[in-house]
């Protein structure tokens, strides 16, 4: 059941692809090849890859951005374990490896909701918040495997935040808040005076080497240049659906995120009857389990191919 289950998954279109970076990510090793050693660079390389898979995500060949995500995360991944090493002590090494684990994790997950917003163009919004939690978990690991400056971690983060949020000013066609027009034009206004105050700070607290203050004002001018471009993607997208010319989007042919749940379910059940420790009412609920959600399965590959007129 299991190896069928995937098979029928496996044929979505551009799932093999993102099945197979999931399965690269989720095996990746402490005796995996350093090829760049610097954490920093690593980081900020692995942002651009997320941001550059966030942009290519429905675009018919997506191939080529899936593959730099999971050489970049590859890098990011083995840098932090070499970088491990030398912290001081075994508490600092605990959180550490706690936090790449949680960052392995999310990398799967935005693979899984690209895998999703691929097909379906509702699941935008899902695919951005699994990358900002990605990029807040990475910029957390540099920070406490960072043998810098303060400001200069404090402006690596910074330039890491704004690449994470590029690919909403790449292509407005999904809302990104519940803000009205001039809701965003207020918002804009508001964020391009606290752009304006923060880079003023930026100015006299380094010249007065306030390093705290000269922290808080670049953290405070990366919230507000992100702020814009959400807004201004929220704006660009109520103008493009309020054109004479706009036609509604039509519902995706399948509900990928609805297949991959109940795969999930039962690719569960198939481990735990592989463990074989049951009780005979345990595997009555679980076949109960596996059958309900295989019938599931079916029927929307039945669904699918009644809407389609290229079953292939």
């Amino acid at each position: 059941v299991s190896t069928s289950l995937r098979q029928v998954i496996a044929c979505l279109p551009d799932n093999q692809a993102i099945e197979k970076a999931i399965s690269q990510i989720r095996t990746i090793g402490v005796s995996t090849t350093v090829r760049e050693p610097d954490v920093r660079v690593a980081a900020s390389r692995l942002v651009d890859a997320t941001s550059q898979l966030l942009v290519a995500v429905r675009q018919p060949n997506n191939q080529e951005a899936v593959d730099a995500f999971v050489s970049t995360y590859t890098d990011f991944h083995a840098a932090v374990i070499a970088s491990v090493k030398s912290l001081p002590d075994m508490d600092s090494r605990r959180r550490t490896i706690d936090n790449l684990e949680l960052a392995r994790d999310e990398a799967v997950t935005l693979l899984s909701h690209a895998s999703a917003a691929s097909s379906d163009i509702t699941q935008t919004n899902t695919l951005s918040q699994s990358s900002r939690k990605l990029i807040e978990t990475v910029n957390e690991i540099v920070e406490q495997v960072g043998v810098e400056q303060p400001w200069q971690r404090e402006c690596d983060a910074a330039l890491r935040q704004i690449q994470g949020i590029r690919h909403l000013t790449e292509h407005a066609n999904v809302p990104v808040n519940t803000n009205s027009y001039f809701g965003c034009l207020d918002t804009i206004t508001e964020q391009s005076r606290h752009l304006g105050e923060s880079m003023t700070g930026i100015a006299r607290n380094a010249k007065a080497m306030d390093t705290r203050a000269l922290c808080t004002s670049v953290r405070q001018s990366a919230d507000a240049v992100c702020s814009l471009a959400e807004s201004a993607s929220q704006a660009a997208y109520l103008i493009g659906i309020s054109h004479p010319k706009s036609v509604r989007g039509e519902t995706a042919i399948i509900d990928a995120s609805r297949v991959r749940r109940s795969g999930m379910l039962v690719r569960q059940v198939c481990e735990r009857i592989e463990q074989q420790n049951y009780t005979q009412e345990q595997i009555i609920d679980d076949a109960t389990v596996v059958a309900k959600h295989t019938s599931n399965l079916a029927n929307m590959c039945r669904e699918a191919s009644e809407k389609s007129q290229n079953v292939n």
